[in-house]
């Protein structure tokens, strides 16, 4: 303890040139007075007696005016000048030889937990009015200006200043002259600044005021000429929309036109699918005719080859069985000529039927091609420019004869389809 106060006492003797004897500084300086109380504090507070540390701690700061936790480490040889107002953080840490003048803070920024005081290397100089806020690591040989506010690191040789500090010289200071601030001044930035950007504003300011100064010396008449021209374009737009009020009503007859037109084909499709499946289903019937007349007529044959065979065989009868096969010939020739008229029937029948369709079918394609060309003049009209007051464009002529096709039915049938 006794080597880290002479230690104490030898760095104020080296860094205050008024002090005139080592005996004088151990008696008058209340800053080595301050850290011989808190070599004490610092041991009571390693040896767990940690209140009784910090009513050391507080009664040292009742006398000399610092204020320095019993956790702070603090290095021999430094010095604390005058020291009034002086406070060091918890987890703070001094290098030796490092200089502090009165009202310096070594603080945290806010409630956190760990390290959250700065670190101090040797040989610093710390002016008064600084605060070194924050885990921050100020280097060795580091000089920070008065009243800066340093919450950053500041390299080994630097020099800070300002509020936020900001580091100025980097072993580029000259004797004499360590503790200068900066002539750059940000303050002074901002206000140059400020006051390039209302020297703009009033110049525009003055155009603007030249601008209105040249409308009112015009007179009324150029404002009567503003009013005219804005009631022929106020007029031109009542224009406009007359004409577009005209165009859209036109549309809307077009469109509810085309959708009736709609409605009728979709009738008359519906009409048309269900007559094409009345002719499907005819012609299923006639093929199924058909195919029972075929098998009719197979069975007469097979008939007939077994009544000659058996005429054959059967000599011994030869006058009853040529009376029978006689009439079975002429049943089954009968049954032929019969069977042969109802399919020649069937195949007219049938082969009307395809014309039909077939007819229906050509109707139906030049029915889509008229219908095609009409809406192609319709959206040819409607793309022409109308001007205004003429009547609307008449609706799209229907043909009666196109759209109406008349398909042949079964005698049977009641209804008939357009």
């Amino acid at each position: 303890m006794f080597k880290k106060l002479r230690a104490d006492i030898a760095a104020a003797k080296e860094n205050d040139p008024a002090a005139r004897s080592k005996f004088e500084i151990w008696l008058t300086y209340s800053g080595v007075h301050a850290l011989s109380w808190h070599r004490w504090a610092a041991f009571l507070y390693r040896h767990h007696l940690k209140l009784l540390a910090r009513i050391t701690s507080q009664l040292a700061r009742r006398l000399t005016g610092i204020e320095i936790h019993p956790a702070a480490k603090i290095a021999p040889g430094v010095f604390i000048d005058h020291g009034m107002g002086v406070v060091i953080g918890e987890t703070a840490e001094v290098g030796k030889g490092t200089v502090i003048y009165q009202g310096v803070t070594l603080g945290g920024t806010g409630k956190e937990t760990g390290k959250r005081h700065p670190t101090v290397g040797e040989y610093c100089l710390i002016s008064s009015g600084v605060k070194v806020l924050g885990n921050i690591y100020i280097g060795d040989y580091a000089k920070i200006g008065s009243g800066a506010v340093v919450l950053k690191d500041v390299p080994p040789h630097a020099t800070v200043v300002g509020v936020p500090g900001k580091v100025v010289r980097i072993r580029g200071s000259k004797e004499g002259l360590d503790l200068l601030q900066e002539t750059s001044d940000p303050v002074s930035t901002e206000v140059c600044k400020l006051r390039e950007r209302s020297f703009a504003l009033e110049a525009k300011l003055d155009a603007v005021t030249k601008e209105l100064e040249e409308q009112r010396a015009a007179g009324p008449a150029a404002a009567e000429q503003d009013i005219e021209r804005l009631e022929e374009q106020n007029l031109r737009l009542a224009q406009m929309h007359m004409e577009d009020s005209t165009r859209i009503d036109r549309l809307e007859a077009a469109v509810a036109s085309l959708a009736k037109e709609k409605e009728q084909q979709d009738a008359v499709s519906a009409q048309q699918k269900e007559q094409l499946a009345s002719l499907s289903m005819e012609n299923t019937r006639l093929k199924e005719e058909l195919r029972c007349v075929k098998a009719a007529l197979a069975d007469a044959e097979g008939r007939a080859m077994e009544a000659e065979a058996s005429k054959a065989t059967d000599a011994s009868e030869e006058s009853a069985s040529v009376t029978v096969p006689v009439a079975n010939d002429a049943d089954a020739s009968s049954a032929a000529c019969a069977t042969d008229e109802q399919i020649h029937a069937l195949h007219e029948e049938n082969e009307a039927l395809r014309e039909e369709l077939a007819e229906y079918m050509a109707r139906k394609a030049a029915r889509e091609a008229r219908r095609e060309a009409r809406r192609i003049r319709r959206e040819r009209a409607s793309a022409e420019t109308v001007p205004a007051g003429t009547e609307s464009a008449e609706p799209a002529e229907t043909d009666a004869d196109a759209d109406s096709v008349s398909i042949p039915v079964q005698a049977g049938d009641a209804d008939t389809e357009e």
